[in-house]
């Protein structure tokens, strides 16, 4: 929290509300205002709904209402020091207002450029440099920074796919790299995530336990996609080929703790996609179709690596003749920004799953067509993993279950869980913060 200097102001006519009452009206607006401030921002807004006279004062005093705004905005505080609560405060409805508006400042950036994690990274057409770049925020005043990557002495790069859109991720606060090379040409190679350092210009990361992680079987004779994540230590692959192999490693220790697996027999090219996501340090998420299951990751290696069962989430079942494909899915944590102080931050407790669908009849998919928006907070899924075994789990194909899933922790919207929307006015991917 900042510092309550130059932040207490008095409440417009609060003195003279207050002035019947014994107690809490005895107190000096400075003691009323430390009391406050050791509410919950829950409970502070609750404050503001009771009556005029805390909400007035609540409004009145800059710091309490920056609590109440970053709350709002799903954001934190920066680090203290630097702007004032009340230019802050400034640059946070600023900022708001420009979304609400669509009026978001935009960079002209080349069009070979690709967005993962808050960073925008350009291959060379040699595939033998890799450029990095953090763009600035004007609002949160985080400057722009740039990284390069020097790939022509990774192994066997010669024959290396790189196609950052989909296979690399960056985890800035660990100085970390890891970019999947896909083996294309050589259908007997296994897929590979190299470990790098950032500041390292390309080198092996120095607390990598290795320089190579290898992800699934060969791809065989298929046109491969690819996933990858960071979460802390954990890193989590999903390779699409001949089949679909996902995984959870340990990149400091090289331990894999997570596999799964799955084979098209019917030869129909994956068309409903699966993916992994890392929730945290000891649960993972699958989708695959159109449900959801999470399973809690073993510490070490050991004969049942698949994971133990948490719970599974059956989406609610579609109308007659409807049917449901799995397009994409989205974790969109916060950026690390160790190397600078943001003015405010997005608060990675109110991260959100998105999951979308595509929604069509059998009769006539083209002209009837929805997108199916699932929205679902990391906090509620991780709650509902860490539920007792003997309480009842999300059972698979229960229409009604979906409403338990709501957090009253997401500051956006109570109760979202699953928004049915028109084709034409969903955006086709998360907004960034």
């Amino acid at each position: 929290m900042l510092p309550v200097d130059h932040e207490i102001t008095s409440s417009t006519g609060g003195g003279h509300l207050f002035a019947k009452h014994r107690g809490w009206g005895s107190l000096a607006n400075e003691l009323r205002v430390h009391i406050l401030q050791e509410l919950d921002v829950t409970d502070l807004l609750s404050c503001t709904k009771v009556a005029r006279v805390f909400k007035t004062l609540i409004n009145d005093t800059p710091s309490l209402r920056y609590r109440l705004l970053l709350h709002a905005a799903g954001m934190r505080a920066g680090p203290r020091g630097g702007l004032s609560v009340l230019k802050r405060i400034a640059l946070l409805e600023e900022y708001e207002k420009s979304w609400k508006a669509g009026n978001i400042p935009i960079c002209q950036r080349p069009s070979g450029d690709y967005e993962a994690g808050g960073v925008f990274m350009t291959l060379g057409r040699d595939q033998c440099q890799l450029d990095v770049r953090r763009p600035a925020s004007f609002f949160s005043g985080v400057p722009e920074k740039a990284w390069t990557i020097n790939l022509s002495e990774l192994p066997e790069q010669g024959n290396a796919e790189f196609d950052p859109s989909s296979r690399f991720a960056v985890d800035l606060a660990q100085d970390l790299l890891v970019l999947m090379e896909l083996p294309v040409h050589d259908p007997e190679k296994y897929p590979k995530c190299y470990v790098l350092s950032l500041s390292g210009k390309g080198a092996t990361h120095p607390l990598a336990a290795r320089g190579e992680i290898y992800c699934g079987s060969s791809l065989g004779l298929s046109s491969p996609e690819a996933n990858v994540e960071i979460v802390g230590d954990l890193v989590g692959c999903t390779v699409l080929g001949m089949d679909i192999y996902m995984s959870v490693y340990n990149w400091k220790t090289g331990i894999p703790l997570w596999f799964n697996s799955e084979w098209d027999g019917d030869f129909n090219e994956m068309a409903y996609h699966t993916r992994c996501h890392i929730l945290d340090s000891t649960h993972v998420l699958k989708i695959s179709k159109y449900d959801l299951t999470v399973y809690s990751m073993a510490a070490n290696f050991g004969t049942s690596t698949t994971g133990e069962l948490a719970w599974h989430l059956g989406m609610p079942a579609l109308a007659e003749g409807f049917k449901a494909t799995y397009r994409a899915s989205y974790i969109q944590r916060p950026r690390e920004t160790p190397d600078c102080s943001p003015h405010f931050e997005c608060d990675p407790s109110v991260t959100v799953l998105v999951v979308k669908y595509d929604i069509y009849h059998e009769s006539h998919r083209r002209q009837d067509r929805t997108m199916l928006i699932a929205v679902i907070p990391i906090s509620t899924m991780l709650a509902r993993a860490r539920v007792p075994p003997t309480t009842p789990k999300i059972s698979h194909g229960k229409t009604e279950e979906p409403s338990g899933l709501v957090s009253p922790s997401c500051p956006r919207g109570r109760a979202i869980t699953s928004t049915l929307t028109r084709l034409g006015r969903v955006s086709s991917s998360p907004s960034l913060v």
